[in-house]
């Protein structure tokens, strides 16, 4: 027990550092892509660049990043117990939110990368469309297990799904890195963390759930076992 419960404080601290890095980087966007709807001079927008591209077409940019914002913004909440002990209404609504903003999010990266192509080779942009697939997979069964009330289930993919888009904070984390510490080109990097920055934080996922299973209880009412009408049934009387 002691163990998982430096895990869980140490996944806290991970968590809390890439949804910095998550927020930051859309706010850094944000301020670009707004600052060029306002005044095109405000920056130069080569359509061949890399930050260009976004620059020049900014509502598709803005339909990824504003709910990206609140997936950042609302997605650790959703796991903070206390929240949804204490305010049950708050979890379910922000919840709501959440999922919506999710999957707004996450159709428009997938539009992004058709209509503009991940920097790098096939190797990337088949890495962003399959994680970003099962990311909108992952929070449709959150939603769909929630309606049931499969609590356990709702939780699991929940956490498959947060884990998925947080993968784009690892991404960039791990793009740094690569960066500073080897010679490889930027293309050759973006084509590894395109990959690698999502599957790092799934098989987290993976892991974390496997550890904590068993812990969270699904609400259903438990069937009642019947008795076989040969045996003698209960009295009501005490």
């Amino acid at each position: 027990m002691a163990l998982k419960n430096t895990i869980e404080k140490i996944g806290w601290v991970v968590v809390i550092l890439l949804v910095f890095v998550g927020l930051m980087s859309i706010a850094g966007r944000l301020y670009v892509v707004v600052g060029t709807m306002l005044d095109a001079s405000f920056i130069e927008s080569d359509p061949t660049s890399f930050d260009g591209r976004y620059n020049v077409n900014p509502v598709l940019t803005l339909s990824h990043l504003v709910p990206g914002f609140l997936f950042m913004l609302l997605g650790p909440f959703q796991f903070i117990k206390n929240v949804r002990a204490k305010w049950i209404q708050l979890h379910r609504w922000s919840g709501r939110v959440f999922i919506v903003s999710s999957l707004i999010a996450g159709v428009a990266a997938l539009v992004v990368t058709v209509r503009l192509p991940v920097f790098g080779n096939l190797s990337a942009l088949v890495g962003v469309t399959l994680f970003g697939t099962i990311f909108l997979f992952a929070l449709l069964k959150a939603y769909f297990h929630i309606r049931k009330r499969e609590i356990a289930q709702h939780r699991e993919w929940m956490i498959r799904a947060f884990a998925l888009g947080l993968g784009i904070a690892t991404f960039r984390v791990q793009l740094i890195l690569l960066q500073s510490f080897t010679d490889y080109g930027f293309v050759e990097i973006w084509d590894t963390v395109a990959w690698f920055g999502f599957a790092t934080n799934l098989i987290v996922a993976e892991i974390w759930i496997n550890v904590s299973r068993g812990g969270v209880k699904n609400s259903k009412a438990q069937p009642q076992m019947e008795l076989p009408s040969s045996l003698p049934q209960p009295s009501a009387q005490p």
